[in-house]
């Protein structure tokens, strides 16, 4: 399993324009990070994806969640 996670990670960094990817669990436990992206910070992101998600509750796929930034 943990091969076919990094390459969807991989994949997703090959994409214009990322330059970090972060997977954690739903209890914000980091699985994997790429790039920029810093496994610190996965408790964060997981609770931004929970209230992405109470705001489409019925919509399928799941919202994706894009962080943008100047500092980079």
């Amino acid at each position: 399993m943990e091969k076919s996670l990094d390459s969807h990670l991989e994949d997703i960094m090959s994409e214009h324009g990322v330059i970090g990817v972060l997977c954690s669990d739903q209890q914000g436990l980091a699985l994997s990070a790429k790039g920029t992206a810093n496994p610190m910070y996965s408790g964060h992101v997981s609770s931004l994806v929970e209230n992405a998600r109470k705001l489409y509750p019925n919509k399928e796929p799941q919202p994706v969640i894009c962080l943008e930034s100047d500092a980079w």
